[in-house]
């Protein structure tokens, strides 16, 4: 509308009339009648002309005006339109032909640049209005509300727009609802849990949690809110290594089971935090109660020993002999069952008694093997040490040699033939020694492995008596490698061997 006034505006001041036309004849605009009352103009003369030399021109009689009228046309190929100025004949005989034309050609440019912009508005106005629907559509709730009038390609353009509105809006709603429900899900869990995102933020979180780190209503990321550096470390080594982590740690005078894992859809992580407290309480008095009563039981077991000893050196009756060798073998292991309970105790304590020095690996592993030689090769079984130059470990020397004495100890056990291999070598990437001990014996099941590490726990256990085995050797080596902040890993199968792997820090 703007527009049309200001052609009216110049067509009275020059007294011309303005007509825009499209290539087909159509009028677009007119300066003095409404477009939609006039006739397609693809007959008239000066139009034809246009369309085919770029100008055109004519002078006839105007049935409207009743009076002949000069008519000038051009074409505009780039904005596909025809712009036609129009005057009475009687003012070219009035005026100066100069005057006249110099009217024309000032209309022409003046319509020409009010047409251009013209058209810029009646191309981008579908955009305006597709951007005002979409507008309109942007809060959600607003989307069925959108009504659309326009029956060409934008009214489909704006049906698309609203159709992906109406799903966004359903999606949502179904988000919503199944948020709501995580929501009150995680409020139900007595102990404290979290999900963090990809970016760092606390995205859900319970009651508990929020009071055990004194998070307010605002969650924020885990690096404000969490203080803790033992739940710092496990989520940075979560986010790090995408892997599920386990950690005991202690927060204001409490224990607590520190379990998260990396949710794989979105790369959040879920952070569980349970209290231990009253089992470590429990845990602690029962290593006091066998510490107490392994000690009670190592005195009279030493004396029983020299006795049965004594009686064995003064008895010449091979029948008294068996009985005494029996009794003898289950003494034995009954104090071996003692030792590693007093052993294990030792370990178990918050802070445990441990010397820690620069030790050398390779020492302790030839003084191992020099220990078993004798027993593997009564078994005919050949033991072997493999080792690359690797740098001293700080490390406590007797617990790491009691480690490598039972590993070696459990593979001459179980191994009827073949060999036992022992390699150490050094990763410089990792900064880790890997300590194998490997064996050719009857190998351990699948449904064993994740328990062989757990106290008492005998996979064969007709074999354990008559070998001497406690259930507490495994125990004391995963104890020793935790203490040292090492890893252990197991592969094995039935019949077919097994090799432990160790891993320390240098």
């Amino acid at each position: 509308k703007d527009f049309e006034k200001k052609l009216l505006s110049i067509a009275r001041k020059t007294q011309t009339r303005i007509t825009i036309l499209t290539t087909e004849g159509n009028v677009l605009l007119d300066s003095e009648k409404d477009p939609k009352e006039m006739q397609n103009h693809s007959d008239r003369p000066e139009f034809q002309q246009a369309m085919k030399n770029e100008y055109g021109t004519s002078i006839r009689w105007s049935p409207t005006l009743e009076e002949y009228m000069v008519y000038y046309a051009k074409l505009d190929k780039k904005k596909n339109i025809v712009i036609r100025a129009s005057f009475p004949l009687s003012r070219q005989k009035e005026e100066p032909i100069g005057d006249s034309f110099f009217s024309l050609t000032i209309v022409m440019l003046i319509s020409g640049l009010i047409i251009s912009f013209i058209m810029a508005k009646v191309l981008t106005l579908p955009v305006y209005e597709i951007l005002r629907f979409s507008e309109n559509i942007k809060e959600i709730h607003n989307v069925n509300q959108s009504i659309i009038k326009r029956k060409d390609e934008i009214g489909k353009i704006m049906e698309n727009i609203r159709d992906i509105a109406t799903r966004t809006k359903e999606v949502f709603e179904r988000e919503k609802v199944t948020e709501e429900e995580i929501d009150k899900f995680i409020e139900m869990i007595s102990f404290p849990i979290a999900i963090i995102d990809a970016k760092g933020d606390i995205k859900i979180s319970n009651s508990h949690f929020d009071s055990l780190f004194d998070i307010q209503k605002e969650k924020g990321f885990w690096w404000e809110k969490i203080k803790n550096f033992d739940v710092i470390a496990t989520i940075k080594n979560i986010a790090e290594k995408k892997e599920s982590i386990e950690k005991e740690i202690k927060i204001r005078e409490k224990f607590y089971l520190c379990k998260g894992t990396m949710l794989k859809d979105n790369n959040s992580i879920l952070l569980v935090l349970i209290d231990i407290t009253a089992m470590k309480e429990i845990q602690e008095k029962k290593r006091e109660f066998v510490t107490a009563v392994s000690h009670e039981l190592k005195t009279p077991l030493t004396a029983i020993k020299g006795y049965i000893e004594t009686i064995e050196e003064n008895t010449e009756n091979p029948e008294n002999q068996e009985f005494i060798r029996i009794v003898k073998h289950h003494t034995e292991r009954l104090e071996k069952i003692v030792e590693d309970l007093i052993t294990l105790a030792q370990l178990e304590k918050e802070n445990p008694d441990i010397e820690m020095k620069n030790v050398n690996l390779v020492k302790v592993a030839k003084d191992v093997v020099m220990l078993f030689e004798k027993k593997a090769k009564e078994k005919g079984i050949e033991i072997t040490l493999k080792y690359d130059e690797i740098p001293e470990i700080k490390g406590d020397q007797f617990r790491l040699e009691q480690m490598l004495i039972n590993l070696v100890d459990n593979a001459v056990r179980f191994t009827e033939q073949g060999s036992i291999k022992i390699s150490l070598s050094y990763e410089k990437e990792k900064s880790m020694v890997k300590i194998e001990v490997s064996d050719t014996g009857i190998g351990i099941e699948k449904f064993h492995i994740s328990k062989i590490f757990e106290r008492f726990y005998v996979v064969d256990k007709a074999r354990s008596r008559k070998t001497g085995g406690t259930g507490l050797g495994l125990s004391i080596v995963k104890h020793i490698v935790l203490l040292h902040n090492g890893t252990i890993e197991v592969q094995s199968s039935s019949g077919k061997g097994t090799t432990f792997t160790i891993n320390l820090p240098v």
